[in-house]
């Protein structure tokens, strides 16, 4: 359902009020005067920047108060009150708009607030209709790039046409109209590096959102050593997001979290998934919720709605628990309504974003975030095993331009059993320094002297790395397969 269509149901329904979240008021302006043609009702716009409306004796609420009056006494019509959030918490606003609400709907006329903050006192939210506006689709995208051809009086090649419409995919209508116009102001025709300028735009936007990272990922699945048997899980869903799964009748998968052990590769494999998938990739910070001038609700709503805008996409979700810790203690809280709303996107979300959420502390995860159906699979990812520190030490030799066969690493391997992926990454790293700052080459002895003088995590979190293991032994699904089963192979 499009946003007249959804606004029209809400008005045939007698809702006397509706509140869209949004940007982008041109957008909502367009669609309202639509209606108001259709329906054949006056259209008021009201802002408090108007002449008329900014201060009255030196309190714009009496401006507020008065329109109010206005729309409750006057003839039907359509009103649409621009940024009306900052206005609606005042004590007489919110009494008087429930005062009214019978009146407005009998009449047949219909309020809309415009907003890109969401604030709706808890007296009025049984009156009030709630529209998050998604961001344009690819047909109103490619409606906006014909505007600019048009009017800039040049022509595109159509064969690239839908690689640089899906290019500007999580813009807003405005933002489109502008970056569109700005590849044209250097001069010429498009050419295939506008493609880059239109998604190098799009970056910068997405970085305006304090909790969204768009990320190159340079790591393919040749960076990660073992974890067999989630790398095959994602190998049997590396065509998910074709036309062809669609048609074959699978559902876009939904995600995985990953529970583990901090520096065993959950963070690498986010990139690793967008990587072998040819998605884009987007990081989502959870430490920040709280830490955004808006409210974490607001902050996560925005980071959902780009997001869903820019499917098919990964979207990592790092640290998943530091921002939803406080679930259980208030279910008041704000946390606990940012909790819902994001399990409730999960649980019903239809758009092509593929969720990497990791972990590292699982008791503070919600129960309710591990019920089936939020997450496809649950993966543990433990300290690597005997076959995967061999292989480990050998990626980030080669990583370094080093032949792995120079090097005794079965000996690395036997005195390395409780280290992690990045802790062995750091072994070679710290024997590299020691090399060059002695002006030779790399040896075995300055990798075993690295690893004595490392102090792997396990030593100090022993027992809550003990007590993660034997929570997720009945409650995921390991990412290795047994070495006992590897061995028992090589030597048959």
């Amino acid at each position: 359902m499009d946003l007249r269509e959804e606004i029209l149901s809400y008005y045939n329904s007698k809702y006397p009020y509706v509140y869209i979240i949004t940007f982008e008021e041109e957008r909502v302006m367009s669609i309202l005067s639509e209606i108001s043609n259709q329906m054949k009702i006056p259209m008021e716009i009201w802002s408090a920047s108007s002449k008329n409306n900014r201060i009255v004796k030196d309190e714009p609420i009496f401006s507020v108060l008065n329109l109010l009056e206005q729309i409750a006494t006057g003839e039907k019509r359509l009103v649409l009150l621009k940024d009306f959030h900052v206005f609606i918490n005042h004590p007489v606003v919110m009494r008087v708009m429930r005062d009214i609400t019978h009146l407005v709907a009998t009449k047949g006329s219909l309020v809309v607030i415009s907003s890109p903050v969401f604030v709706v006192p808890l007296e009025l939210s049984k009156e009030i209709a709630v529209i998050d506006l998604p961001l344009p689709t690819y047909a109103e995208l490619r409606e906006v790039f014909n505007t600019v051809l048009v009017e800039r009086g040049v022509v595109f090649p159509e064969e690239f046409v839908e690689t640089l419409i899906r290019a500007s995919r999580g813009l807003t209508i405005v933002e489109a109209y502008r970056v569109f116009n700005r590849a044209l102001a250097k001069g010429g025709e498009y050419r295939l590096d506008d493609i880059d300028l239109v998604i190098e735009e799009k970056r910068k936007i997405i970085r305006k959102y304090d909790m969204l990272d768009y990320i190159d990922p340079e790591e393919d699945i040749s960076s990660v050593g073992g974890l067999f048997e989630l790398k095959k899980w994602l190998v049997e869903r590396e065509r998910a997001f074709s036309d062809d799964a669609r048609r074959f009748g699978l559902p876009p998968p939904k995600g995985l979290l990953l529970l583990g052990v901090q520096g065993c590769g959950k963070s690498l494999m986010a990139k690793v998934i967008a990587n072998m998938w040819k998605l884009p990739l987007l990081r989502l910070d959870m430490s920040s919720l709280y830490t955004t001038e808006s409210t974490p609700e607001e902050a996560l709503r925005n980071a959902i709605k780009v997001a869903s805008s820019l499917e098919p996409i990964v979207l990592w979700i790092d640290e998943i628990e530091k921002g939803f810790s406080g679930v259980r203690e208030n279910s008041e809280a704000t946390t606990s309504r940012s909790f819902g709303m994001f399990i409730t996107w999960m649980q019903e979300k239809k758009e092509a974003v593929f969720v990497v959420a990791t972990a590292n502390d699982v008791s503070n995860l919600p129960p309710e975030l591990l019920r089936k159906g939020r997450f496809d699979e649950i993966f543990f990812i433990d300290l690597p095993d005997v076959h995967e520190r061999e292989e480990i030490f050998k990626i980030h030799l080669r990583k370094r331009g080093r032949n792995p066969d120079n090097f005794r690493i079965s000996d690395f391997v036997k005195i390395t059993e409780h280290f992690s992926g990045a802790e062995i990454e750091q072994v070679i790293i710290a024997a590299l320094f020691k090399a060059f700052s002695e002006k030779r080459e790399l040896t075995d002895r300055d990798i075993e002297v690295a690893i004595r003088e490392t102090v792997p995590l396990y030593e100090t979190y022993e027992e809550d790395i003990k007590a993660l293991r034997d929570w997720a032994s009945s409650r995921t699904r390991f990412a290795t397969v047994s070495s006992t089963l590897i061995d028992m192979f090589k030597k048959s």
